[in-house]
Formats: structure tokens, C-alpha cells, sequence
């Protein structure tokens, strides 16, 4: 018998064992037992959810608060998700003092890298926040708003923390994304929080 034949012969009997004339057993139907008087209802089954991004939050003291609730309010934007769904690990600190601004100005840096441990690993965002740049720059804003120069109030302490490091998250999203890319997010995420009165 030849090789084809004996193929042919072999898939014909694994497609009848796998459709089998007979009639398919039914699943079993599992009944709840009746309650017993007095007894607590049973517990429900937790919905089991795969692990999200690894977040280190590396602020102390006070800064450490204020950044945990720079996370939670991107999160309650909803964009979390889009922002770090192809990153291993956030990990954001803040420098404080003055003497921290970097020579460009920045209020915030953002560096994209892939660290590998083993098995374990991935695309870190690795986040820095200079609070002297950001307080300097919130006052800016807010005495050009008081001089008439800009129309909106500088959003809240809070708020732009949050906008900010939707910014930065964005510098992480790769694909070359630059300025205007991570600008449209900032001001989606300030535009959601003032949207819902988050952090007012």
C-alpha cells in the first residue's frame, strides 16, 4: 500500500473518531444545593484578570502620594491601558530642588528601554519628574493668566501631574513618537480629568 494511501486511510479515521456517529454526550448540569437556614450565600468565583504593567513608584515621602495619585488619575481617565499595554514596567521617580532641572528646562523626561532578567522582562518606561520645574511652571502660567496672556487657569497641582505624565508615558509608546504626539496626549488626559471635575 502506498505511502498516500495509508495517509488518506489514517486522516479518514481520525475525522470519524472526532465527528462519531453517535450522539454527543450533553454536559452535566450541576444544581446548586438548597440553602440551609441560616447559612451565608455561597461565594462567587473571582473574575481572574492577567497581570497588568509592573508600576515602581520611586517618589518619597509627600512626592510618593502625589505620584500614586498621578497614576490613579490617568487610570480614571481611561487611558491607562492604551498609554502602557505594551510596556513590561513604569517606573517613575521625582527630583526635587532647583539645583535637579536639567539644562533644558524639561518638567519631565521620559527614556524608553528594554531590560531582559532571564525569562522575565520587557520595554521599561522609565519616568523622572523635576517638581521645582513643575511648581515654576504652574506659577508661570498662573500669573499669565492673571495678567490676561492666556485664557484658562492653570489646571491644579494634581491635575498637571497627571497630564504630564500622560506626556511622558506617550515618549514610551515607540514608533518614533515625538512632541506633538505626546502634547495631544497631555492634553487628552488634563481634558478628561477637568471633563469629570477629577482633581479640582
Amino acid at each position: 500500500m502506498s505511502k498516500l494511501v495509508t495517509s488518506l486511510l489514517v486522516g479518514l479515521l481520525l475525522l470519524t473518531s472526532c465527528s462519531g456517529g453517535a450522539e454527543e454526550p450533553r454536559p452535566a448540569t450541576l444544581e446548586t444545593p438548597p440553602a440551609q437556614e441560616g447559612a451565608s450565600p455561597p461565594a462567587e468565583r473571582a473574575i481572574t484578570n492577567p497581570p497588568g504593567v509592573v508600576v515602581v513608584n520611586g517618589a518619597l515621602g509627600a512626592d510618593r502620594k502625589l505620584i500614586a495619585q498621578a497614576i490613579d488619575d490617568v487610570k480614571a481617565t481611561g487611558f491607562w491601558r492604551e498609554l502602557t499595554e505594551h510596556l513590561y514596567s513604569v517606573r517613575i521617580r521625582l527630583r526635587p530642588g532647583v539645583e535637579r532641572i536639567p539644562e533644558d528646562g524639561h518638567l519631565a523626561d521620559a527614556l524608553r528601554t528594554i531590560k531582559l532578567d532571564g525569562d522575565v522582562g520587557g520595554t521599561y518606561c522609565q519616568i523622572t519628574f523635576y517638581s521645582a520645574a513643575m511648581s515654576g511652571d504652574l506659577e508661570r502660567v498662573g500669573e499669565y493668566f492673571d495678567q490676561g496672556l492666556v485664557a484658562s487657569p492653570p489646571p491644579t497641582e494634581r491635575q498637571f501631574y497627571a497630564s504630564i505624565l500622560g506626556h511622558e508615558l506617550a515618549h514610551c509608546l515607540g514608533q518614533g513618537k515625538g512632541e506633538g504626539v505626546a502634547r495631544q496626549w497631555e492634553a487628552r488626559v488634563l481634558g478628561a480629568l477637568q471633563d469629570e471635575g477629577i482633581g479640582d
